[in-house]
């Protein structure tokens, strides 16, 4: 019995895998669902599942079946389709299309994960499910398609209870509740039961990373290595009733003291063999958090339990063809043979060209051919704010209804509704067309309050801007808008903030620098909703910042760096990595500047050559393959004075 099960093992592993690397790429929950009703077919499911395939170099697909709702008719969790039955709903960051598509495939009798196991075994790759184990999107909506019922009904049960405010964190579910650990767990034996034909289940722990109270998660370690302990016992009872092992696998943060700060014990873990797979990974939110201490990984976790297979991952949106070779290539040169890309889905064709049949991920690819280092890469993540919980009896105000206005570049102001979520430039130009990217906006609205004192208004805008109430600048991003503040809106780049108000009329004035998707909307909100605090930790900490004339977070050295001035990065370069034709130095700027920029590379000097590539600028500074010496590229540059450009990124491009 037991070579029956190996040879069946071996058989279900795709021949690329066996001979030497994996490249998963992990499916997203909800990308393929928002094709509505065309979707809801099983031919369309299995052209879906190809395209993923397409080029035959990713070996393992991951399909993810949940959020904190599954895509299917769970008898344990709520499915999405539940959303349907809110006529309330806020839909935030889904559309119905989602639970209608789910909802259309399992009414036609299909459930889209045999249809993509099947599929992906028949095309030679590993089909496996994923299960987020705490994922906590639009958890701060009081109505939310995505936000299941036992979440709202058991509010004691997450992190901070009753907490409103821009952390995503504080949302999620607390697992040293019993009650949250039976609730996750039913799922999970669920999942490995009814997907039996799959050859094993991740358990995400990165959509969301957040688990136990912050001081107390390292504490509570031991409590979830005993509940990864029980799923692994779930798993290998399915295992065993199928005659072959049922493989588990666990997506981690990428440093060892990260992840037990979190409260995963990762040596405890693979000591006891609780899983076959560690996937080591940024978050998604970490899109600069790249470069993972491998060898670290290898020698800690490898000594217990020299049978798991370590995996390094990335966040795909975070890519460009060139830097996922860049960074494959230091990966590599770390130790790392097997690779895991999260989110490709949502990336740009490109990119999902270089993963599929450029195989950006293979030794011979990602050491050749054009690859990008970057040195912001290197800055440190961006760690979350410590919540400012603030009490007080705060004006209950109203925006004048009809009162909005809108105008670009003095053009004439044009009345807007701004209680939804608008696209700032779309059909909002005087002859109907759309305005420009980067294009200045201005808006104004009015601002009823019942008394004297402050008033809190939710506001989301991408990009920078600035907040005006009565003339006194109160909130803004121009500096650097921080991707991780949240505020009760429930999209990126929203914030919760209390401005000053006075009874009566208070003229409300954004100014915006909008970027490519310059979405936005504000709204007054009801005081009687935040009797218990609101978290105002953005507004306070760029109080703190204009105070202080710092023009970048103190957690941000680097970037966004002032052009006016000088500076100089160092960045190592992988062991086996050399340019063959070209060395390229790459600052990314904000503003186009017209005098050239003095660059330096391991001290060779060369003219900066000012390049505008479809809205991005950039200068660039060729060097002879003499100035890369001894692994280390040392980067320079001496700015135009008075420039009021920054650099947000510096590469090296070598081709």
């Amino acid at each position: 019995m037991k070579l029956t099960a190996a040879i069946l093992f071996v058989l279900t592993v795709p021949a690329l895998a066996s001979a030497g690397g994996w490249v998963i790429e992990n499916e997203d929950n909800d990308h393929y669902f928002y094709s509505g009703k065309e979707g809801a077919t099983k031919e369309a499911l299995e052209a879906y599942a190809d395209s993923l395939l397409e080029g035959g170099h990713v070996t393992h697909l991951f399909w993810c079946v949940n959020g904190q709702r599954p895509n299917y008719d769970s008898k344990v969790w709520d499915p999405i389709w539940k959303a349907l039955e809110d006529k309330e709903v806020q839909w935030g960051y889904c559309s119905k299309a989602w639970p209608t598509c789910a909802k259309t495939l399992f009414d036609e009798g299909i459930d889209p994960y045999r249809v993509w196991i099947d599929r992906t075994r028949a095309k030679g790759a590993s089909p496996w499910v994923s299960m987020r184990m705490n994922d906590n999107h639009d958890g701060w909506l009081a109505h939310g398609a995505r936000v299941c019922q036992w979440y709202k009904d058991h509010p004691q049960f997450r992190i901070l209870p009753g907490y409103k405010g821009v952390q995503w964190g504080p949302y999620s579910l607390d697992f040293a509740h019993p009650e949250v650990r039976d609730y996750t767990f039913a799922l999970f034996e669920e999942i490995v039961n009814r997907y039996a034909d799959a050859d094993g289940i991740e358990m995400d722990f990165l959509r969301s990373s957040n688990y136990f109270k912050d001081e107390e998660a390292v504490t509570n370690a031991p409590v979830m290595t005993a509940f990864i302990a029980r799923c692994r016992a779930a798993a290998n009872a399915v295992g065993a009733k199928r005659g072959r092992p049922y493989q588990l696998a666990i997506r981690l943060p990428i440093t060892l003291d990260g992840a037990l700060k979190a409260g995963f014990d990762a040596v405890e873990i693979a000591r006891q063999g609780l899983c076959d797979v560690i996937i080591v990974c940024n978050e998604s939110r970490d899109y600069t958090d790249w470069e993972i201490p491998f060898g670290a990984w290898k020698a800690k976790v490898g000594a217990v339990n020299p049978k798991i297979r370590l995996v390094a991952g990335t966040t795909a949106w975070s890519h460009n063809p060139a830097s996922l070779k860049g960074w494959t290539a230091m990966m590599r040169d770390k130790g790392a043979e097997d690779f895991y890309v999260f989110n490709l889905q949502w990336a740009n064709e490109a990119l999902k060209k270089a993963v599929h049949p450029g195989a950006a991920f293979a030794a011979d690819v990602c050491t050749k051919g054009a690859r990008a280092f970057y040195v912001d890469t290197r800055t440190p993540p961006m760690p979350q704010l410590p919540p400012v919980v603030v009490k007080g009896e705060f004006a209950k105000a109203a925006f004048r209804p009809g009162a909005w206005t809108y105008a670009a570049n003095g053009a004439a102001p044009r009345a807007i509704d701004f209680s939804k979520r608008l696209n700032l430039r779309k059909g909002q130009a005087p002859d109907g067309k759309d305005y420009p990217p980067l294009t200045k906006l201005r808006l104004t609205g009015v601002l009823e309050s019942e008394k004297d004192g402050e008033a809190l208004l939710g506001m989301g805008f991408d990009w920078r801007w600035e907040l005006f109430v009565n003339g006194q600048n109160v909130f803004g991003r121009t500096a650097m808008v921080d991707a991780r503040d949240r505020g009760v809106l429930g999209r990126a780049s929203d914030w919760t903030v209390a401005v000053p108000v006075k009874k009566g009329a208070n003229v409300v004035v954004v100014e915006i620098v909008a970027g490519e998707n310059c979405f936005g909307e504000m709204k007054a909100l009801d005081p009687a909703a935040y009797k218990d605090g609101v978290d105002l930790a953005a507004q306070r900490d760029y109080e703190a910042r204009v105070k202080s004339g710092e023009a970048v977070r103190p957690y941000l050295p680097r970037f966004p760096y002032a052009l006016a001035k000088s500076g100089a990065f160092p960045l190592a370069l992988p062991k086996d990595v050399r340019a063959e034709s070209s060395a390229v130095v790459e600052l990314t700027l904000t503003k186009k500047e017209d005098a050239p920029v003095t660059v330096r590379l391991n001290g060779q000097t060369a003219k900066g050559e000012l390049v505008v590539d479809k809205k991005v600028v950039r200068i660039r500074a060729a060097f002879p393959l003499t100035a890369l010496k001894g692994g280390v590229a040392e980067i320079a540059f001496d700015g135009v004075p008075n420039s009021s450009a920054k650099v947000t990124s510096i590469g090296l491009l070598l081709d």
